[in-house]
């Protein structure tokens, strides 16, 4: 049985799913068993208060923009979207990477309602 050649979203996920196993591949090898992946060294440690750690993603739709961003969270980190400054939805974790591809799964939830980079 052949491979398939990737769709459209698993031609740009694929890619920058294996940099990411690769950066935190040996992160993972050291940490401590009780996490299934640790948070990514990127992000910031909590200290109390919600911090911006990084821009995931931007999109626009005629001269509304959507973003989504991580965030530090007392659980590890958030990823959070934001259409016109706009709360719309986010979800939080340990696991850094998971974060990192549901945001991307967002993202393309995103264009298939016509939103462009």
């Amino acid at each position: 049985m052949g491979m398939r050649p990737a769709s459209g979203f698993q031609a740009v996920i694929q890619p920058l799913r294996s940099r990411l196993h690769a950066r935190l591949l040996p992160i993972a090898q050291a940490a401590p068993p009780r996490h299934p992946r640790p948070v990514p060294e990127f992000l910031p440690p909590w200290d109390g208060h919600p911090r911006e750690a990084g821009l995931l993603w931007e999109l626009r739709k005629g001269t509304r923009v959507a973003v989504c961003q991580l965030w530090t969270h007392p659980n590890g980190g958030e990823a959070r979207v934001t259409v016109e400054g706009e709360w719309q939805r986010g979800e939080a974790g340990r696991d850094g990477l998971a974060l990192v591809e549901l945001a991307l799964e967002w993202k393309q939830q995103f264009i298939e309602k016509g939103w462009t980079a």
